[in-house]
């Protein structure tokens, strides 16, 4: 194929080496961060761990940030961070996401109320097999089942495909947020939101010579965290972003 003989732009061909120090940079990051977030006497985390809000979070060290804290109407909780994505250029309007953690039985009126948000989200990524609650309003529901809980699908073409048609539903109404979830709303959320926050500006990757990879998941990081859980999530998203530069690139050269 002409796409194996077009090189990469250099925010994407970083060699194993690079890749490497700089996973070692982000979990060192992340880690400084939740640190000095607890250690804190004032926590960020202070809305997520208060008295009635612990049975609303499905694992004790998930809770999400109090300043990107998706806020419902009066005293409701929902384990669920806003999240943007990285503008890579100017010519492109950033998307705003949600990423949550999948429903719990006792948060499901909660969960509902993401939808309820003014000028909230219609269109729902479920890359988990876990149920959701039901309601009158429409939603685009589009289920992700062939992924692995703290791992990843086997070849890079299915969630390829699947931002590809997620972003194809979102520019009917673009202003809206993409609620993204899995079980946790971070390994598989994170990693779903990094490649398509990536593939939304493959024409402008040649114009940087940075790690756009590293940028994007320390971006999303900051709002979230743990997003991009794993080392072999992390990697994904170099291959999906590889791929599918490559893919775009030979279009533009045939």
């Amino acid at each position: 194929m002409m796409s194996r003989n077009i090189p990469l732009p250099a925010s994407l061909d970083i060699s194993p080496a690079a890749a490497q120090a700089a996973s070692h940079t982000l979990t060192q990051r992340e880690r400084a961060r939740r640190a000095a977030s607890l250690s804190k006497t004032d926590s960020p985390f202070r809305t997520s761990i208060g008295h009635a809000n612990p049975h609303a979070n499905r694992y004790g060290d998930i809770i999400p940030y109090d300043r990107t804290l998706v806020h419902l109407s009066s005293e409701k909780y929902v384990n669920a961070n806003w999240i943007s994505e990285l503008a890579l250029s100017n010519e492109v309007k950033a998307r705003k996401y949600i990423a949550a953690q999948a429903p719990l039985q006792n948060t499901l009126e909660e969960w509902w109320s993401l939808f309820l948000l003014p000028n909230g989200p219609r269109i729902c990524v479920m890359l988990t097999g876990l149920t959701h609650p039901e309601g009158e309003i429409e939603i685009k529901h589009i289920e992700y089942l062939n992924w692995p809980d703290h791992g990843v699908p086997s070849t890079s073409l299915g969630l390829l495909d699947l931002v590809k048609l997620v972003e194809k539903l979102t520019a009917e109404e673009p202003e809206r947020p993409l609620l993204v979830h899995c079980s946790a709303g971070v390994g598989r959320t994170g990693t779903f939101i990094a490649v398509s926050n990536i593939l939304r500006y493959l024409p402008y990757l040649e114009s940087t010579k940075e790690d756009v990879v590293m940028q994007v998941v320390e971006n999303a990081r900051e709002q979230r965290c743990l997003m991009v859980q794993t080392e072999a999530q992390l990697q994904f998203v170099r291959q999906c972003a590889k791929e599918a530069w490559l893919a775009w690139k030979g279009k533009q050269v045939d």
